[in-house]
């Protein structure tokens, strides 16, 4: 993580000769919502911008730290939706079971499971866990594969 900004180099911004304390104002106003008072010396201006930038600073912290819990928690929620809070796995099964003695193909697995579990919304593909269970129930001889078509005989 970046070093926050310290009084030493705020001092030198302040007593640099192109410091123009007009242009302090606008961005003190602009990014920090603050008015600088006038006839400050150099010190009381370099207390002030540092105060301002700590307070904005502290204020990023909160959002940022918001914005990670909320999403934690859109993770460990992201196996519910339409899955109905059910393994992708169990969502696979389920879904071959209910296709009956007919079946059903691969592709339309692999488009039920990206609508209940949001893959493409992630930038993922369901095929490699479809696969992956599919291969699982074959071994398990649940499952009975022929090219596309997939019907369940466990």
């Amino acid at each position: 993580m970046a070093e926050g900004l310290t009084k030493e180099q705020i001092k030198e911004i302040v007593e640099d000769d192109d410091f123009n304390v007009e242009e302090m104002r606008e961005l003190l106003k602009e990014e920090f919502d603050e008015d600088l008072p006038e006839d400050l010396t150099v010190e009381q201006i370099v207390e002030f911008v540092f105060k301002a930038y700590e307070a904005k600073a502290a204020e990023v912290s909160k959002v940022r730290a918001e914005k990670r819990t909320q999403s934690k928690a859109a993770k460990k929620k992201s196996g519910e939706g339409d899955g109905g809070g059910v393994s992708r796995s169990g969502f696979v099964e389920g879904f071959i079971k209910d296709a009956g003695p007919e079946g059903t193909t691969r592709a339309l697995v692999e488009k039920a499971l990206d609508e209940a579990f949001g893959y493409t919304l992630a930038g993922k593909k369901p095929k490699t866990r479809v696969n992956r269970v599919l291969r699982n129930l074959g071994k398990k001889n649940l499952v009975e594969v022929d090219g596309q078509k997939i019907r369940w005989v466990g």
